[in-house]
């Protein structure tokens, strides 16, 4: 059938009262969620899933629009996909067995009286109901991904040579540091006398002076005893001002100081290493193995996107502004 495309936009006044607590706010009946194929997904269904994942990822305090909206739509796709997945389970033949439903029944109500469960409206019926819905996605999901096959050598090796960044040794270096450390309390006067020392090291050094022997005397880095040197280095392992300085160096190059939040530093690159690719062999199995992976990731949203495919879907306009 043809799928009826529903955008998603703002969140309505009705959806926003009952998903967050201020149900007698919402003036419109609130039925039904979606249809699929015709078939009514209840609007509980979706505000308890809503309110709940809301409450988990948001728990810091009100997000900017953007990522609710964003939320929003998850919220939704994953709804549909789960009343989607779960026919899907059915239709394969895939049950869940009674034992793992009442063993996490029991895993899940541990420490709640039988006075506060029957409180609930049909909190066990729903509880148990909720497992077994989960549980058939998890196992049809497996089922697709235990389907895929294991990709070929010709397969896997075109996968290496389409992808050789996945498989390169990036660029090293191998720095020494000679750092001045300064409290994060100390004032701009403290900050200047570190600057001017490490200005007058850099000239000490520049006019020949053994970059080991002062950072064993002056450097307060955990390298001092080995002379200031860090060892290799991949790019992004110094971070922010110190790793964009590094960069910009040749081998035997001095800096002047640069300010870090430690400190100030004086850095010596001593050598650096270029990014190589490594050959087929050596990464033959990773290549493999991000291969397949990839594989059963798009087995699986292909199967979402297929099931998707096949029905009407319709979202309740109470619950989402629709945008032309």
């Amino acid at each position: 059938m043809l799928v009826k495309l529903i955008f998603i936009g703002v969140m309505s006044l009705a959806l926003l009262s009952a998903a967050y607590g201020d149900e007698e706010a919402s003036t419109e009946p609130l039925s039904y969620f979606a249809k699929v194929d015709g078939v009514e997904i209840p609007a509980e269904a979706f505000i308890g899933r809503l309110r709940a994942g809301y409450r988990e990822k948001f728990y810091h305090g009100t997000p900017p629009k953007s990522e609710v909206e964003k939320f929003q739509a998850d919220m939704v796709e994953e709804t549909i996909n789960e009343v989607l997945l779960v026919a899907e389970a059915r239709r394969r033949g895939i049950k869940v067995p009674t034992e793992y439903i009442e063993t996490e029944y029991v895993r899940r109500t541990e420490g709640m009286s039988q006075q506060e469960i029957d409180a609930i409206d049909d909190f066990s019926a729903r509880l148990r109901s909720r497992i077994e819905i989960k549980k058939l996605v998890e196992l049809v999901e497996q089922d697709v991904l235990d389907s895929v096959p294991e990709p070929s050598e010709n397969q896997v090796r075109s996968f290496y040579e389409e992808s050789p960044e996945l498989f390169t040794t990036p660029s090293r270096d191998r720095v020494q540091i000679i750092l001045l450390s300064v409290p994060a309390y100390a004032d701009q006067e403290a900050w200047k006398a570190a600057t001017d020392k490490a200005a007058a090291l850099v000239a000490d050094l520049r006019a020949g002076a053994d970059f080991s022997e002062m950072a064993m005397i002056h450097s307060s880095d955990p390298s001092a005893s080995e002379g200031g040197d860090m060892g290799f280095l991949h790019k992004g392992m110094l971070g922010g001002t110190a790793d964009q300085v590094v960069a910009l160096m040749s081998p035997g190059d001095i800096t002047e100081p640069v300010l870090l939040l430690e400190g100030v530093a004086v850095f010596k690159l001593i050598e650096r290493s270029e990014a190589t690719l490594n050959d087929f062999p050596l990464v033959k199995e990773r290549a493999k193995s991000l291969l397949l992976r990839e594989q059963k990731e798009a087995a699986w949203r292909g199967l979402k996107e297929k099931l998707n495919a096949a029905v009407e879907i319709e979202i309740n306009p109470v619950f989402l502004s629709v945008v032309q």
